[in-house]
């Protein structure tokens, strides 16, 4: 009997072992190996036989966060606050994982590809089992984890892409979509927590995640697979295309009858793109009507994207997507659209007149927008202050919530064409989000405005052609920010379709607009005595982000702004250093100018002469890896400039030293064969350069 009992005993630990065992995923580059308590145990690169984790993950692989809990007898005995709920086991059927979690009754499907060069890993969705007692009701997921993973970091770490590499191995969790979740969180062993997931408010399930772990040659190879499995835009092959650094004059005014000579200032500067800003050829951007300068519309446009290439010149386009201005019909046609975002929902605590010049809220207005600064962006915050009542617009000048009753005060009614009008007690009403560039109103991206807009850029592109689209004002989305941000590139992107640039970049990005942006966005322009400053703060450290996620960035934006009173205005040594750094870096740099600039500084044709020799340096091939080096320096300035001693028909480069810097004088030394130079010339005019030794 003794020894049935050890015998039956011994089976059911088998049977038992046999139920929960580990779950293995693997293709022919790495295996990822699942506890069978939902722990990640290994992620090994086959080729290497590297591990890919740092160790047992303190999460487990997948989570379900409540924002209290949820269910009738777990919120009367936990405190109403975030709560997560771990995955504690797990098994295989088949390509699907299903998850068991502590304290919860859901069960989380998550389905599983095992391509040759990638695993792709998609949230399903959950089941709930409902016990036979108490008051049970299906709980609400506000966000669910359904891959995190404790990757040991590599030299490098892309936090847009969420790939880290060296020079073996490479490992990437990315999304599939704009609606998944994606990041990576710092571990104190030095790792990251690499993490997928969905949230409610954006899409509580369908989404999914590609995972990559491969020697580093293999990486951008099998990216390009999952991309094409995937449906995503090919951001590796946008990587490939040779004009993506070629540098950029972006001339605001173009129009059909200045197109020839703004062609041969981009000849003179070198430039192999020129980009077109909207307003060029549209009177507002929302509904885009065409400008006076363009009184032939389409026709006028397809002339001048036609004579930039039959020039050899790439036509780019300078597009806003996700807003309408305040002088566009979306805002000022007499009923403003109602699918503009608002930043709160407020009620009126009074009725309103339509001459009254004070509005009673019900609501603590603490987080308006109340307090403008004179010193902010642009100096009007005020006009940002922007509400709407109906289908009246009300700019309020202050806002006063210190003490009920709660008020906003110094409005103006019927503000941007709207009427004035009476409103009811209790009427609800709009705080508008307006932009922080306060000539725009964000649209809601829940809402089917950003996909208006987006068809009228699309026609816009199929007229124009442009090979690069520059998506400005990417940034201006409401939260969650990695959501919407990449949600209405994506909806542009997509109406472009078969039109779709080969090059684009933008303003701000999520993990998935790493695939339709072919480099990172370009900076505002900074001040000319401010550019020394501002390359190693921030253009240099942009630079070095986006190389991490295998993306060059562009050194601009640049302006042309003449000399004055308050400025020596852009001059040679400053064209010389953001064009040296830009070829250095083998990155593009887009020059802002418009005809009045041109015009009013004396320096332009050696300002142009100057970027035309760093373009042709470009043609160079084998630059030795120190030049680059040095160049990329931010602590050195080099030029390339004639031979002062006569020996070469080609530019030399030399390195300089700034000696003076004053406004009617700039004066910098270098040294070549052995020989001591000094460059001066008057800021101010247009007298020769003088170097001499």
């Amino acid at each position: 009997m003794k020894a049935m009992i050890v015998w039956t005993v011994g089976i059911w630990s088998v049977v038992c072992a046999a139920l929960r065992a580990d779950v293995v995923i693997e293709n022919p580059t790495c295996r990822l190996v699942l506890g069978d308590d939902a722990h990640a145990k290994s992620l090994v690169i086959k080729a290497t036989g590297e591990e890919c984790l740092t160790g047992r993950a303190a999460k487990p692989f997948c989570t379900i966060r409540q924002d209290r809990p949820y269910d009738n007898e777990y919120f009367i005995t936990y405190p109403s606050k975030p709560t997560l709920f771990p995955a504690n086991r797990v098994i295989r059927k088949g390509d699907v994982l299903e998850f068991g979690f502590a304290g919860t009754f859901d069960i989380a499907t998550v389905r599983v590809t095992e391509a040759d060069a990638f695993i792709r890993l998609f949230f399903e969705g959950t089941r709930f089992r409902l016990e036979d007692y108490g008051l049970k009701r299906k709980t609400e997921i506000d966000a669910f984890a359904f891959a995190q993973l404790p990757i040991r970091r590599r030299a490098h770490f892309g936090a847009w892409l969420n790939v880290t590499w060296d020079d073996t191995g490479a490992v990437a969790l990315i999304g599939d979509s704009p609606a998944t979740r994606i990041d990576a969180f710092a571990r104190e062993d030095g790792g990251l927590d690499f993490y997928a997931g969905s949230e409610a408010r954006v899409q509580p399930e369908g989404v999914g995640a590609i995972l990559i772990a491969t020697p580093r040659a293999d990486f951008l190879p099998s990216l390009e697979k999952a991309e094409l499995a995937a449906g995503l835009p090919n951001g590796v092959a946008g990587r490939r295309n040779t004009n993506k650094s070629v540098p950029c004059l972006e001339f605001t005014g173009i129009t059909p009858d200045n197109v020839d000579d703004v062609i041969g200032i981009a000849k003179r500067g070198g430039f192999g793109m020129v980009k077109i800003p909207w307003q060029s050829f549209a009177r507002s951007c929302g509904h885009f009507p065409w400008h006076r300068s363009y009184p032939n519309g389409a026709a006028d446009l397809k002339t001048v994207t036609d004579k930039i290439r039959a020039a050899g010149l790439i036509p780019a386009f300078h597009a806003h997507y996700s807003k309408a201005s305040t002088n566009d019909s979306y805002v000022c046609g007499g009923v403003p659209d109602r699918r503009l975002h608002a930043i709160r929902h407020l009620t009126l605590a009074r009725p309103v007149s339509a001459t009254d010049t004070e509005i009673v809220l019900e609501e603590n207005p603490h987080n308006l927008l109340v307090k403008p600064d004179p010193n902010s962006f642009r100096g009007n915050e005020v006009e940002r202050h922007l509400v709407q009542i109906g289908d009246e617009l009300i700019r309020y000048a202050a806002c006063a919530g210190d003490a009920s009753p709660y008020r906003l005060t110094g409005c103006i009614r019927g503000y941007l064409n709207t009427t004035p009008a009476a409103h009811a007690l209790s009427e609800r009403f709009r705080h508008l989000n307006v932009d922080d560039w306060p000539f725009f109103i964000r649209a809601d991206p829940d809402t089917s405005l950003n996909a208006e807009i987006a068809a009228r850029l699309a026609e816009i592109q199929r007229i124009g052609r442009f090979d690069f689209v520059y998506f400005d004002g990417a940034e201006d989305a409401p939260p969650p920010f990695w959501a919407n941000i990449p949600k209405a590139q994506k909806i542009l992107w997509d109406a472009f379709g078969a039109d779709a640039p080969q090059m684009a970049a933008g303003a701000a990005h999520g993990n998935w607009s790493w695939h339709i942006f072919t480099r990172g966005g370009t900076l505002d322009i900074f001040p000319p005595e401010r550019l020394r400053d501002a390359y190693p703060a921030y253009i240099l450290r942009k630079a070095k982000e986006n190389a991490e996620s295998f993306t060059d960035t562009d050194f601009g934006w640049t302006g042309w702004q003449p000399p004055s009173d308050r400025s020596t205005g852009m001059q040679p040594d400053h064209f010389q250093f953001l064009a040296s750094k830009a070829f250095a870096w083998d990155a593009p740099l887009t020059v802002v100018v418009n005809a009045k600039s041109l015009s009013r500084h004396p320096r332009t044709e050696d300002n142009l002469k100057v970027l035309k020799r760093w373009s042709e340096m470009r043609q160079l091939k084998s630059i030795p890896p120190e030049t680059l080096a040095a160049i990329r320096d931010p602590k050195r300035e080099f030029w390339l400039i004639d031979d002062p001693a006569g020996e070469s028909a080609n530019p030399v480069l030399v390195e300089v030293k700034p000696l003076v810097s004053e406004p009617t004088r700039r004066a910098f030394t270098f040294t070549h064969h052995g020989r001591p130079y000094t460059a001066t010339w008057n800021p101010a005019d247009a007298s020769p350069i003088v170097i001499k030794p």
